[in-house]
Parts: C-alpha cells; structure tokens; sequence
C-alpha cells in the first residue's frame, strides 16, 4: 500500500484551552468544512474519548459517502482519528495543538492516507485538502471569537 503524508499548521489568536476546547468538540467538524461540501452526521459521540467513534455522511449535493471514524488516541491537546469505513484503505489523521504563548495556540494536523479502490474519488479528496485547510485556518478564529 503506497501512503502519503498531507501535513498543515497554522497559528491562532487564543489559549490552548480555548483552541482544545473548540476542536474536541465531534460537532464542530461541521462547522469547519467549506462548501459546498456537506457533512451529516450519522452518530456522534457526546465527547471525544479513546475507542469512541463518530459516522457521518460527506458530500456535495446528491452524491453521498459514506465515512466512520474511530478515535484511537485523545489527550489533552491531541487526538488521533482513523478512518474504519470510507473510501481510504488508510486515513489516519493526527491533530496537535500546541501552546506557542498564553495567547497563541498553533494548531498541526497531519494526515497519513493511502487510496482505496474508489481511485478517483480518494484523488480529489485527497488534492481537496488544502483547500479544507486554508477554509480551517480563515474559520478557526472566528469560531472561537464566537465562543467569548
């Protein structure tokens, strides 16, 4: 299986606190992906906790798939989500939240994915990602702001 490795980070305006407190949140997922891509959730934990795992439907209009994933690791400013059903034979993604001072949080995701045998979907997925990302880091802040 040929991996590949998609890695982002970026700095925001808030204490690792707040920045956890947002993103181990399983719904705010939703309010950090861009459209017109869409995500409805299937079961969703009430928090995150190891083993726990959330199913959700991702799409554009009509065209619907299908992705649960399973929280293998979750500390106080990290979590590990592995994909256990989706169209990746592997998709294991790491977010790392770091203090950077008592107000600035960098926020480090890093994705390890290999295709599965829906090539072209897992490719534009994959090559979407940075997309996902810079909507993230536009998004991020202004969720936060919201939660003062």
């Amino acid at each position: 299986m040929n991996s590949r490795i998609f890695q982002y980070r970026y700095v925001v305006r808030e204490p690792l606190a707040k920045v956890t407190q947002l993103f181990f949140d399983p719904q705010a997922l939703a309010l950090m992906t861009p459209p017109p891509l869409s995500v409805r959730f299937l079961s969703l934990p009430d928090r995150l906790a190891p083993q726990s795992s959330m199913t959700m439907s991702l799409g554009v209009g009509p065209w619907r798939i299908r992705w649960k994933a399973v929280f293998t690791a979750v500390e106080a400013a990290r979590f590990v989500d592995e994909q256990t059903e989706g169209p990746f034979a592997l998709w294991i993604h790491t977010h790392d939240f770091v203090a950077v001072s008592d107000t600035e949080t960098e926020i480090r995701d890093r994705i390890e994915g290999a295709f599965g045998t829906r090539r072209l979907l897992c490719g534009l997925l994959w090559a979407g990602l940075p997309l996902l990302f810079v909507f993230r880091r536009w998004r991020t802040p202004r969720l936060l702001a919201r939660r003062r």
